[in-house]
């Protein structure tokens, strides 16, 4: 970051003009060489806004993405350049609408400032930590955010810096807090007309830059989702440099809106699937989930033991940090080693959650499920429900953790786009609504949907294996829709190996080798020569071998089910002939065959087809094989290449 403390001022009626050549170049990941005003170099030189180099900008999630190191400090660095474009565009495009230096300044400082407030590993921290910690407490991180700003600007004197650069106090710092979290104090959801008090209703439209409280789309979210996926290995389908340049601000009802071209309605679609998409893959993925937990369980542990120093050298706990934003900036994920390494005895059991952590030992996934509809008083009794104490397992209430989890696509369960306005070419001035009678029939038709995801704390086997089981009796019994494994990703390879064994006893006299074309080159197959049958076998275990099972379950339960019913086929035809009988095969079905009927048993309407004629059906089943096999062997290096690169729990 080059420095330069000569900085040449021109004040004209109460608005400042900086030389561009005293901004200050930031060369970001992301968007490149950015410039920012010498006043943004002011905040982010505090140790306030320093903080946030110590606070992942996804929590949890860099215990199971290597690549998402990536904190809120440069995150926030980027939004406050983004918010700057975007306000730049629309006042060079519409100067009638007025936008003035100072507006240019306040947006992109609430831009820079807007997560100021985050604790420990971000949302964790207010969405779990302070939410168990204090129940009764409504704290967001938006709430935090503005405190952490006044705090900011008091505590290194910047009012007169911000008069310097032509900023009218305390009118602008209003304008700047209620941009990051809407309107403050009595003028919030009293049902006044326009509740805000930095800028007139004229200008409605500034505050839909950095926090876009009707639609969801602003530059915090085009930053994020750019950053996020290059951090992850995700693609980002969005393109927010092409939002920005076709933004144009119409009238709506008497208010001001950012609206955008009508051609754009596919990059918006593109915006919001982007976004349940990091949900689903990242944010909400079942190993992050439970590291998250387990930090939380640790951080709840260790709250009474750990003493911050605040404001005239008071102690305050973890969550008592919130309400002191001098402890408060003392807070960061530094906490996760305070604990690890140290040696009191107050601390022990959150040092041990937190080995745990370190050495991969984390609670075991027994599955998910999905319900339709939740209360509060539902979930109260379900850990003790999930129990087995009578059993010489012994499974209590505590040694389970179950994680419910909600996604939409921003609006809960609302098409987001029907929140939006556009314009078209022909009236550049007229703001519009699309029908979705002319949206693409592709559109997703459900926006929302409610997963529970139920760990076992014990992670031997005997206890994993009676979990799991009594897992899924409970979800049929409270009428969850099942969606995940019951069996490992071991457990399923061992079944289809055996499945296989055994159908190569009956089917003795088959032939190897008996030069069939090679499998086509590029495919995971290439150069090798095999019958139909051994392709099966191939592709069967192969499938198996993608990382990540819980992308291929649906897939390797369908494999599944077709051998067995495969195999159930071949032990009545051979019989019918007089040349083998079950008892002949020596290959014993592993313990889990009983599990896996449970599993695949939503699959058996589709699978269990007319068996009447059996020598038609198995005289089909090699028409059906070689007729599929070239598809499955070409598409299946790419399905590979698609794989998820978190690291299996």
């Amino acid at each position: 970051m080059a420095r330069q403390e000569d900085v040449v001022i021109h004040c004209v009626k109460g608005s400042c003009q900086i030389q561009k050549d005293h901004y200050k170049v930031f060369n970001d990941s992301i968007h490149g060489h950015v410039e920012l005003h010498p006043l943004l170099v002011k905040i982010i030189d505090t140790s306030q806004f320093q903080r946030l180099r110590n606070i992942k900008q996804l929590g949890g999630g860099y215990f199971v993405f290597p690549g998402a190191s990536h904190n809120r400090f440069e995150h926030s660095i980027g939004v406050a350049y983004l918010a700057g474009e975007l306000v730049r565009n629309l006042k060079s495009k519409q100067p009638e609408l007025d936008i003035t230096p100072r507006d240019e300044l306040c947006v992109e400082i609430a831009g820079l400032c807007h997560d100021l407030g985050h604790g420990p590993f971000s949302h964790l921290f207010d969405g779990m930590f302070i939410r168990k910690a204090r129940p009764k407490k409504n704290w967001k991180h938006e709430t935090a955010s503005i405190q952490m700003f006044d705090y900011l600007v008091n505590a290194n004197g910047l009012q007169p810096v911000m008069k310097k650069y032509g900023l009218e106090l305390p009118k602008d710092l209003d304008f700047i807090k209620e941009m990051i979290a809407g309107a403050q104090g009595i003028n919030a959801g009293q049902g006044q007309e326009w509740p805000y008090k930095g800028r007139p209703k004229n200008k409605s439209f500034l505050y839909e830059i950095v926090a876009n409280k009707r639609t969801g789309i602003d530059v915090d979210k085009f930053d994020y989702f750019a950053r996020d996926c290059h951090h992850l290995g995700i693609q980002n389908n969005f393109d927010h440099r092409r939002f920005i340049m076709l933004a144009r601000v119409c009238e709506v009802a008497g208010k001001k809106h950012i609206c955008v071209r009508d051609k754009e309605i596919g990059n918006v679609c593109d915006m919001f699937y982007t976004r349940i998409s990091l949900h689903r893959r990242a944010y909400q993925h079942r190993v992050n989930k439970i590291i998250e937990s387990m930090i939380t369980e640790a951080l709840l542990k260790a709250d009474k033991h750990i003493q911050i120093e605040g404001i005239e050298g008071k102690k305050v706990t973890l969550s008592e940090a919130i309400d002191d934003m001098e402890a408060y900036t003392k807070l960061t994920d530094c906490v996760f080693e305070q604990i690890l390494t140290s040696s009191s005895k107050g601390l022990k059991e959150a040092k041990g959650i937190l080995q745990r952590i370190q050495s991969r030992q984390l609670y075991t996934f027994l599955g998910q499920t999905k319900a339709m509809t939740l209360t509060l008083e539902m979930m109260s009794t379900w850990k003790e429900e999930l129990a087995i104490p009578q059993t010489d397992v012994g499974l209590q209430p505590d040694d389970f953790e179950i994680l419910v989890i909600t996604m939409d696509y921003g609006k809960k369960d609302k098409n987001p786009v029907n929140e939006m306005y556009f314009y078209s070419k022909n009236d550049v001035t007229k703001a519009k609504q699309i029908p979705e009678g002319q949206m693409s029939e592709l559109r997703p038709t459900c926006f929302s949907e409610t997963l529970i995801m139920v760990y076992c704390k014990k992670t031997d086997n005997k206890s994993v294996k009676a979990a799991k089981e009594h897992f899924v009796k409970w979800s049929e019994n409270k009428g969850f829709q099942p969606l995940s494994a019951l069996l490992s990703k071991s457990e399923i390879t061992e079944l289809v190996n055996w499945s296989l064994n055994a159908i190569d006893r009956i089917f003795s006299t088959r032939s190897l080798g008996s030069g069939e074309p090679v499998c086509p080159d590029g495919t995971f197959a290439a150069g090798y020569t095999m019958d139909s049958w051994e392709k099966w076998r191939v592709v069967c275990l192969a499938i198996l071998s993608v990382e990540d099972i819980e992308d291929v379950y649906i897939f390797g339960t369908m494999i599944t089910g077709y051998l067995l019913i495969g195999l159930g086929i071949a032990l009545v035809y051979r019989k019918s002939r007089g040349s083998v009988s079950a008892v002949q095969i020596s290959t014993k079905p592993p313990d889990m065959i009983e599990g896996v009927g449970r599993a695949v048993s939503t699959q058996t309407a589709i699978m269990n087809s007319n068996m009447e004629n059996m020598d038609r059906a198995i005289s089909a089943q090699n028409v059906v094989i070689d007729r599929k096999m070239g598809i499955i062997l070409e598409k299946l290096s790419a399905f590979g290449g698609q794989r998820d690169r978190s690291e299996d729990q």
